[in-house]
């Protein structure tokens, strides 16, 4: 039946007072009761219902008991994800002042299930796990007092000291071919040597009486922990090889972790803080990449992490304001810095039908200062409004903003940037939520520190000059080259007509060199006209000496 219970008269009581104490679900407070069916909340994280529960009629508990969350953690080794662990565990806050303290627990076996409420809350939780013989795991989470957790921690081991008692001498064999008998025979050695065992070259010619192995005498050779050294006394020509073989100590214990610095910068190597990292490794016994610690880069934009050479790792980087990426990452040995690069994620341009929008900026002059320019195609801009920020690690800083009501084709500058950053060109036209319009959203370009300094060539004066004095069919380079080219034709021309063709052709070299190529035809014309007057001097002078 749906009855909690049945109960007659008036004096029933249903709870005591709030208590401190384990309750019957794990809560961490003494109240009222446990019911199914109760649907109040519990905001402050307590285990205590906010509002009171009505059993029936006129009978109330009035602190009832509410599941608690709960965060369980697993603890294995990751080299073998059969093992569990005997680990410590402290759950900590970034905010010092943060309540409740920080949790602390230490030689817990393999598993353990506390409320979530004993811990801080809130984001990024840190989670903090460590056991004897392994590195520790950070893992930062977002706890909520009515939520549960189910954590898998695996924690890399330690390299081993060498004197674990797991070690023990184990043979090793390394060999070179002897290609100069004149110098010493010199064998690098894998594994780092604890005692010889024994030192032999190969002799061609002693193949089929003897095998072709000589052993070495100790007094021919020397040895380090590294390499072994032949003498050359004891080598011919006949010698083509040289083995060693020896003790090493063999540690299953030091196949263990090292730590990597993660680096992580902008195509600029500008750092970048507050990236999150997730690290993935493959888990045998679930078959999946399982996540093994999640973490926040510094002010300098590193991280230390502590990975196992030779084992595939994925790291999953994310911030807002740049492109997520995921990088695979085999750890070695010998190289123990992560450079990672994050592409700024700028926002995609906002194009109107009715509109064409050019922004010829991003030229800097001599005082580090920004030239934009803007032109309306359609002159159709009765208002616009165009803010310049300043991008650096994810954050827009506005530098400046100009306004123009009138105009459209206008220029202006923005002093003092800094040319090692990206900018981000905001622009507000007639239609964008600004001036009250249809559409809800402006146009952005974006300037990266490699475009600066841009030369004339690439301004796009055509489509200015359409602006101002509107459409020509012939265009507004074209035109202004013949211009020139006939003014100077008409000047100088009547002086010396050479002049004037070799001042005109390099007028039209020089005006579509500057405003763009218009036409192929005045392009060729110009080294056409250079000629003429060239061969014109040439035929003058001669003329003149027959004379």
């Amino acid at each position: 039946n749906t009855a909690n219970i049945q109960a007659t008269g008036s004096l029933h009581t249903f709870n005591i007072s709030k208590t401190t104490g384990s309750n019957i679900v794990n809560g961490i407070n003494l109240g009222g009761n446990y019911w199914h069916d109760y649907t109040g909340e519990d905001a402050d994280g307590d285990n205590i219902g906010d509002t009171s529960f009505n059993i029936y009629g006129s009978f109330y508990d009035y602190l009832p008991l509410v599941d608690p969350g709960l965060l369980s953690i697993y603890v294995y080794d990751e080299t073998n994800c059969s093992q569990s662990l005997v680990f410590d565990i402290l759950v900590s806050s970034k905010n010092a002042s943060a309540t409740p303290p920080p949790y602390e627990l230490t030689g817990v076996d393999g598993y353990m299930s506390i409320p979530v409420a004993l811990c801080p809350t809130g984001d990024d939780v840190i989670i903090l796990i460590s056991a004897d013989g392994y590195n520790q795991r950070v893992y930062y989470v977002d706890l909520d007092v009515n939520t549960n957790y189910n954590l898998k921690i695996y924690l890399p081991p330690k390299v081993g000291t060498g004197e674990e008692p797991d070690c023990s001498l184990q043979v090793y064999v390394d060999s070179i071919a002897v290609t100069n008998p004149a110098v010493d025979a010199v064998v690098s050695l894998s594994q780092s040597l604890e005692q010889t065992y024994t030192v032999e070259i190969y002799n061609e010619s002693l193949y089929t009486t003897y095998g072709g192995w000589i052993e070495v005498s100790a007094s021919d050779y020397s040895y380090t922990s590294s390499q072994v050294t032949i003498d050359n006394s004891v080598l011919d020509e006949n010698i083509t090889m040289a083995k060693v073989a020896y003790y090493f100590r063999y540690c299953p214990s030091q196949l263990g972790s090292y730590l990597y610095q993660l680096q992580v910068t902008d195509k600029y190597n500008s750092p970048i803080a507050d990236v999150e990292i997730i690290v993935k490794k493959y888990i045998n016994c679930t078959g999946i990449f399982e996540d093994t610690s999640r973490f926040f880069t510094d002010d300098a934009g590193n991280y230390g992490v502590y990975l196992i050479p030779s084992v595939l790792y994925k790291f999953y980087l994310a911030k807002t304001g740049y492109v997520s990426a995921t990088v695979d990452f085999i750890p070695t040995k010998n190289v123990f810095t992560v450079p990672i690069k994050l592409s700024i994620d700028y926002p995609s341009v906002t194009n109107y039908d009715n509109f064409s929008l050019i922004i010829d900026g991003a030229v800097v002059a001599a005082n580090n200062s920004l030239n934009v320019s803007y032109l309306d195609t359609n002159s159709t801009t009765f208002n616009v409004s165009i803010n310049v920020y300043e991008v650096y690690n994810g954050t827009w800083v506005l530098n400046a903003t100009y306004n123009s009501s009138t105009s459209n084709s206008f220029f202006f500058f923005v002093e003092d940037i800094n040319t090692s950053r990206s900018h981000i060109l905001e622009v507000y036209y007639n239609n964008t939520a600004i001036f009250m319009g249809t559409y809800n959203s402006p146009l952005y370009y974006t300037i990266w520190p490699d475009d600066y300094g841009l030369d004339a060539a690439d301004v796009d004066y055509e489509s200015r000059f359409i602006a101002i004095f509107g459409e020509n069919p012939l265009g507004w380079t074209n035109t202004f080259s013949v211009a020139l080219a006939i003014t100077f034709l008409i000047t100088l021309g009547p002086f010396n007509v050479g002049a004037g063709m070799f001042a005109a052709g390099l007028s039209i070299g020089f005006i579509q060199a500057v405003l763009g190529i218009g036409s192929v035809l005045l392009v060729a014309l110009c080294p056409v006209l250079i000629f003429i007057s060239i061969l014109y001097f040439f035929t003058k002078g001669e003329g003149e000496m027959n004379l």
